[in-house]
């Protein structure tokens, strides 16, 4: 009899795994079958539904007047804000996008007065100036402003402030 009870459990441990292998396999190929139709099949109607839709709401909310030259990038610059007796600093990175390429090739040129003339702009901001987010734009026209009196005609199209870290 005891070797009846040990019979009867030694083929309930082994029919556990056999369960285990079928349902792995069918999920397997669910995942692949549901990869197949969304990549050939709902992929690309998905696709044309949106695409010239998007390229045309872009193109209508894009500014007239940017530039279509690369971008400057003048990163890390670190500065104390007026007032803050050196207690506070404005960590920053800006994005100069020129107006041609040609343009863009003097702004790597003069990089070092480029820098010189964001750290003066915005080193004389109060840190309210520099922390309201609704006075970034007029930072950005500052900025543009400045680069482009100092290479003596317009430059720079657009201003991108990618970092802008105060503490």
């Amino acid at each position: 009899m005891a070797n009846e009870t040990l019979d009867t459990e030694a083929p309930a441990a082994d029919a556990a795994p056999k369960k285990k292998a079928p349902i792995a396999i069918l999920l397997a190929a669910g995942v692949a079958a549901g990869a197949g139709v969304g990549t050939f099949l709902a992929g690309p109607v998905i696709a044309k539904r949106i695409s010239p839709k998007s390229v045309a709401e872009r193109d209508t909310i894009a500014p007239k007047d940017t530039a279509t030259g690369p971008i400057h990038l003048i990163e890390n610059l670190v500065l104390n804000p007026t007032g803050t007796g050196s207690t506070r600093f404005l960590l920053v990175t800006v994005g100069l996008q020129a107006r041609t390429p040609a343009d863009a090739d003097l702004l790597k040129i003069f990089d070092a007065a480029i820098r010189d003339v964001i750290l003066g702009e915005l080193g004389i901001q109060s840190v309210e100036t520099l922390a309201d987010i609704s006075k970034r734009a007029e930072l950005k026209a500052r900025v543009r402003e400045s680069v482009d009196s100092l290479m003596k005609r317009p430059m720079v199209g657009a201003v991108y402030f990618p970092q802008f870290v105060l503490q």
